[in-house]
């Protein structure tokens, strides 16, 4: 079963989150790949809007659930 957790900040989203870890789900996000993907780059010290590019060029190259495919290769 996947679950997918949207909101804005502070929304609650990473109290639901703990919540299912506790019950045992994985826990994964889509900036997580993000941020790998900066760390591949040789990003150390990104900000916010660093990120935010990263993802909106990865969307615009492959596809706009690119992120999404590859937290789902981690099942």
């Amino acid at each position: 079963m996947i679950i997918g957790l949207t909101g804005t900040k502070a929304s609650g989203k990473g109290e639901v989150a703990e919540i299912l870890k506790k019950r045992g789900f994985f826990y994964s996000s889509l900036s997580d790949r993000v941020r790998e993907e900066a760390g591949k780059r040789g990003f150390v010290n990104y900000k916010v809007k660093d990120l935010q590019d990263i993802g909106n060029e990865l969307r615009e190259r492959f596809g706009s659930g690119v992120l999404a495919k590859r937290t789902l290769v981690l099942f």
